[in-house]
């Protein structure tokens, strides 16, 4: 149950000292993850699906980040299931075998007419799951940034409009957007490549919704959120002015050691 493929990292991808950034890493495994369901069947690419796959949790642990140019293999597989999650696993290697980055994903799988989760054994048996997975990422609710810390981060933060190239074919911010923000507007949370960068995607965002960045957390264990809002919730204002309490988070990155 493992897929495999192999590319030459495009320009595009890279940040700009020339190397694969968490936005790129991200675009990699989530392509890999698209091609290895079309493989098996469960990709929910009709013109009008029924289902669609949603990422909640990814994990990435970086060695080494690749260089424009370098050749790398992906491979990924689906290693098990807790409750309503499936999980897949990843590896970014180069075509020698060094290894560069690795990381797991958890996965839900929703109805597209009222968003209700989907129980993801009909899809994926048991008995073909592998059952190995690559890193150990925490599935359940992370720590947050508390209210009456974000609310003052809010009020002081940058606040961007959402464009239409932000999204993908659900008309929802693609998963490696959220993690381009997060290099723009966080930088800190990226001065320990060697740990764990783990996404929460926590709430969908949309084409005309405004969002902003904050961060919080120890110097330990750093924590960056995206907040939304909705453009009526600037009251007219100017989107890096007053923003309102009517926001909510719409994904979250933690550093893991």
């Amino acid at each position: 149950m493992t897929f495999e493929y192999s590319m030459t990292i495009p320009s595009f991808l890279c940040a700009p000292d020339d190397r694969l950034g968490l936005d790129g890493m991200a675009s990699l495994f989530q392509e890999g993850a698209w091609r290895h369901a079309e493989k098996l069947g469960i990709a929910f690419t009709e013109d009008e699906p029924s289902l669609f796959w949603v990422l909640h949790r990814l994990g990435v642990r970086c060695t080494r980040r690749p260089a424009w140019g370098e050749d790398v293999v992906i491979t990924t597989w689906p290693s098990r299931m807790e409750r309503l999650l499936a999980l897949r696993e990843f590896t970014l290697h180069t075509t020698g075998g060094e290894l560069l980055a690795e990381a797991t994903s958890s996965w839900i799988i929703l109805t597209a007419r009222e968003s209700k989760p989907v129980r993801p054994e009909r899809y994926f048996p048991p008995e073909k799951l592998t059952g190995a997975y690559q890193l150990e990422m925490p599935l359940g609710r992370m720590p947050t940034i508390p209210p009456e810390e974000a609310l003052p981060l809010l009020e002081a933060a940058r606040w961007h409009r959402v464009r239409p190239s932000d999204t993908d074919r659900n008309a929802h911010v693609n998963n490696a957007r959220y993690a381009q923000w997060f290099l723009d507007e966080a930088p800190r949370m990226f001065s320990s490549p060697a740990g764990l960068h783990a996404l929460s995607f926590t709430a969908e965002t949309k084409v005309g919704q405004e969002y902003a960045v904050i961060t919080g957390g120890t110097e330990e264990a750093p924590i960056a959120e995206i907040h939304v809002r909705d453009e009526a919730s600037s009251r007219g204002s100017a989107t890096d002015q007053a923003p309102t309490t009517d926001t909510r988070c719409a994904c979250r990155l933690h550093c893991i050691a």
